[in-house]
């Protein structure tokens, strides 16, 4: 039995062979074999993108990701302001037991 890559590659090949099929879709086919069989299907890079986050769009879906549009519960926030204290306080006596030099 097949894998399912094996499978979707077996398809993508008969699909290539079709004659009627246009050129640049061929292509397009080919290079998502290539993909696939290569094990590069979720690899990639972010880095090299710039988006820019004046568009509408964009920044809708970076205000989504960042759950900006959720309301904020006043409770919520409180609690979290004083774990946040606490921690900070907490690193900042780890910091005061490191030994001083003398001057």
């Amino acid at each position: 039995m097949a894998s399912y890559v094996e499978r979707i590659i077996d398809f993508l090949d008969k699909l290539v062979q079709n004659p009627d099929m246009p050129k640049m879709l061929t292509e397009d086919i080919e290079w998502a074999i290539d993909v696939i069989s290569q094990n590069k299907l979720y690899t990639g890079s972010m880095d090299s993108i710039n988006f820019n986050m004046l568009r509408p769009e964009i920044a809708a879906w970076i205000d989504m990701i960042n759950m900006n549009s959720i309301p904020k519960n006043l409770e919520e926030i409180e609690r979290l302001a004083k774990y946040e204290e606490m921690h900070r306080l907490e690193n900042q006596k780890k910091g005061r037991k490191r030994p001083v030099a003398d001057i």
